[in-house]
């Protein structure tokens, strides 16, 4: 499925009415097989919001009223999932993941995940992933959590992996980028080929002295064979994005300002599309670019 090149971020205060000038005639609309009476572009409106009669602008499918954040967005078997907590995630308990069936116009709980928020859904070959941001259990272990159709399972299994903040896939393997505790507070990025049973520390990131600082790898995603990683923008590197190539080796790309958050990623026009929370840059293979946004627009899900 094709996925809308626009960055949200939704703080939604009871399900209403969906648009009734949208009548969708298929059930696998995520594939766009559906209609609408409205002759909406397919491209620009494949389902995941419902749009009236002009494309270039949302109008609101439903309201997720106890939730103070909706953090994620993922499409799976043919329903919208979405990653609802607090505001801001790792500060309060309880994290949920809400499905939403348009044909129905319904939205519930699917599943809640033992930690301090959620931030982060990913869908993979027919399985649906997300990261547990801050287990509300030991700090030995970080989690995932994945759904292949027969439930929801999380696996414990990230060595002391305090935050997993981000998950995607890469040659084959599960990947995640934490920030750990014992016994260094290292930012790390690890890979998995057996789905999360276990894993491979792969990178590390670490605090000059010696455990001075909790060091994270935020967001990383995988591009042009390489791996692009979000740290903490901390000494040693400072701001820079990294680049993990192919044989192992890692490149420090400059960048001329950042902001907190995970970054989201997004392949767009032949470029790697790095989303901030208050910065967005571009990525060419060789070089990042920054691309001004509204000043005080804090951007959370891409």
């Amino acid at each position: 499925m094709k996925k809308l090149a626009v960055i949200l971020y939704i703080t939604i205060i009871s399900i209403s009415t969906a648009s009734a000038n949208e009548v969708w005639n298929e059930t696998d609309w995520s594939n766009l097989n559906w209609d609408s009476t409205d002759l909406v572009d397919p491209e620009i409106a494949p389902g995941e919001l419902v749009l009236q009669t002009d494309p270039n602008h949302f109008v609101l499918a439903f309201d997720a009223s106890e939730y103070s954040g909706i953090w994620d967005l993922a499409v799976w078997q043919d329903n919208l999932y979405l990653a609802a907590g607090p505001n801001p995630p790792m500060m309060s308990d309880g994290g949920d993941i809400l499905v939403y069936d348009y044909q129905a116009n319904s939205c519930s709980v699917d599943y809640q995940v033992f930690e301090q928020g959620i931030v982060v859904l990913k869908v993979h070959d027919g399985v649906i992933y997300s990261p547990g941001v801050d287990s509300l259990g030991s700090h030995n272990w970080g989690n995932i959590y994945l759904n292949d159709g027969s439930g929801w399972v999380r696996k414990e299994t990230i060595p002391y992996a305090v935050h997993v903040f981000d998950l995607f896939f890469h040659e084959g393997k599960v990947w995640v980028t934490t920030g750990r505790g014992y016994p260094d507070n290292a930012g790390t990025l690890f890979s998995s080929s057996d789905m999360g049973d276990t894993w491979v520390e792969e990178f590390g990131l670490y605090s000059e002295p010696p455990n001075f600082n909790f060091r994270r790898i935020y967001g990383a995603t995988s591009y042009g064979g390489s791996i692009i990683m979000q740290p903490d923008f901390l000494q040693p590197e400072g701001s820079v994005y990294l680049e993990m190539q192919p044989d192992g080796t890692v490149l420090e790309h400059n960048i001329s300002t950042h902001s907190d958050g995970i970054s989201g990623f997004q392949e767009f026009n032949g470029q790697l599309w790095c989303r901030q929370r208050y910065a967005l840059y571009s990525f060419d293979g060789e070089s990042f670019t920054l691309h001004d946004l509204p000043v005080g627009t804090p951007s959370y899900a891409s």
